[in-house]
């Protein structure tokens, strides 16, 4: 009896033996490389850059249509001082196209040298009957002083019919016209009955008491046809054109065009004694006297005969070279 119940319990515990080998071999994975799953990373999502808007430009401000009256009137852009150096970059009629503050203008070539070249030594001159020392180099305005016939003069700098001279009282521009390099005579003068008898240049009068031609020289004599500012005349470069110039008399104008009869001006303001005008590289000026609104009429042309002593100047300033014109 005791026999096949030991046998029994032989059999349970092999049974249960091998159930717990079963289990135990079934939590082990059979292939380690197959049961590791790597889990792949998601794509990451670059942001795209928002692209760099365009920079507005700046809205075209209220103008009315103006005609340009005057002949050869340079638009202000402003002004510098003696010293100030530019980049020369092309040149147009008595104009130098320059690069300054980042902007393209126009500069008489009077009123700049080469910055390579010398400028003149100093000397002593005479001032003639009539001259006048301005403090700048237009030769408008109050004077600083109207010395008297024979005062001697120091001469800084000379360019073009102007010159930079010192007194003992002041120091500014005068007209070369006014300046003798001798002293003068003054029953030789001419100046001080205001008819010299010969033109600034030294040549005879131009013109007769009978009221004949007036010889102008050469002008420009094209048909005063409406365009916009700058587009009839473009500057061109030069072979020997100087690279870069220095600036000769304090309060040198710069201009950004130059305006003939004809030219079409958006014209912003026109109160006063200057007319504000709108281009596409600035805003500038231009004497009032210059400019026709769209309800004025032209300047009306008429025939008259020069008075004694007359003169006739080449720029509207009425300073620099001249021409004398006799009597009728």
């Amino acid at each position: 009896m005791k026999r096949p119940f030991v046998l029994l319990l032989i059999f349970i515990a092999l049974v249960l033996s091998a159930c717990a080998n079963s289990a135990a071999s079934s939590a082990e994975p059979a292939d380690t490389e197959d049961q590791v799953m790597i889990a792949s990373p998601e794509p990451v999502q670059l942001e795209e850059p928002e692209p760099t808007p365009e920079p507005t430009p700046e809205p075209t401000p209220a103008w009315e249509r103006g005609i340009a009256a005057g002949y050869g009137i340079g638009l202000l852009y402003g002004k510098v001082d003696r010293g100030t150096e530019v980049d020369i970059t092309a040149e147009l009629e008595e104009y130098y196209c320059i690069l300054y503050d980042d902007t393209e203008l126009f500069v008489e070539k009077s009123l700049v040298r080469d910055s390579y070249a010398s400028k003149p030594a100093e000397r002593s001159a005479y001032s003639r009957y009539g001259a006048e020392i301005f403090p700048g180099p237009y030769l408008d305005g109050e004077p600083l002083e109207k010395p008297a016939m024979n005062t001697k003069l120091t001469v800084l700098d000379e360019f073009g019919d102007l010159m930079l001279v010192k007194t003992g009282r002041s120091e500014g521009y005068i007209d070369a016209a006014y300046v003798s390099p001798v002293w003068v005579n003054w029953q030789t003068d001419g100046s001080e009955s205001g008819d010299s008898g010969q033109n600034s240049s030294g040549n005879a009068y131009s013109g007769g008491s009978d009221g004949g031609d007036i010889t102008l020289g050469k002008r420009r004599t094209d048909t005063a046809v409406p365009e916009f500012l700058s587009v009839r005349y473009e500057p061109q470069s030069a072979d020997k054109l100087p690279e870069r110039g220095v600036i000769l008399a304090d309060g040198t104008e710069l201009y950004l065009g130059i305006v003939y009869p004809g030219d079409e001006l958006m014209v912003l303001t026109a109160e006063g004694k200057k007319a504000g005008i709108y281009t596409a590289g600035g805003t500038g000026t231009l004497p009032r006297w210059a400019v026709l609104l769209g309800d004025e009429e032209p300047y009306s042309t008429w025939t008259g005969y020069a008075a004694y002593g007359a003169r006739l100047y080449g720029s509207y300033r009425l300073a620099g070279r001249y021409e004398d014109v006799w009597l009728n």
